[in-house]
């Protein structure tokens, strides 16, 4: 080992590679000049709380805690992040799961404020005058996002943007 004020340095591992055979890379620094690099392989393991299905839930079925319990895992080689959860609220799944598998962020999403199929008041609103409707949204959507709905008396295709306390306001 050369002589002098010697530094090491980490460099960061990758967040996507969160267990499993690793390799940390370590700068040696000896009076602030980098003299070396060396490969440090490693082993990890993560253990943590994971959320696991009681049930098969289906694809778009809205997830409540009472189909979940949480159990704690050991991983030896686990690249996406588990869900957590405070995570679950509002949420439904993206695809299938089965009872017993733990469920990644992948696999959920927000329920949409308007789901397809679902009746909604629609609103129109012409020079300080609202006119109201219902209609059936053709398409699911969050607040603030654009949707397709089918007036009920007109059936006409209409579309407008979905509100918090979701109609879909629809402009003249």
């Amino acid at each position: 080992m050369p002589f002098g004020k010697t530094r090491y340095s980490l460099r960061p591992i990758p967040a996507a590679f969160l267990s499993g055979a690793l390799s940390a890379y370590v700068d040696i620094f000896v009076d602030e000049g980098k003299k070396k690099s060396i490969v440090v392989p490693l082993e990890v393991e993560v253990t943590t709380h994971v959320l696991v299905a009681k049930q098969e839930i289906n694809r778009y079925q809205p997830i409540s805690v009472q189909m979940l319990s949480q159990e704690e895992q050991t991983f030896t080689s686990l690249r996406r992040v588990p869900l957590q959860l405070p995570e679950v609220a509002g949420s439904r799944s993206k695809t299938r799961i089965s009872q017993g598998e733990y469920l990644l962020k992948k696999d959920v999403e927000l329920t949409p404020k308007v789901l397809i199929g679902s009746e909604v008041p629609i609103t129109v609103q012409l020079k300080g005058v609202v006119v109201r409707a219902t209609g059936k949204v053709l398409t699911d959507g969050h607040v603030g996002e654009r949707v397709k709905v089918v007036n009920q008396a007109s059936k006409k295709t209409l579309v407008g943007v979905v509100t918090e306390s979701g109609e879909v306001a629809v402009s003249p």
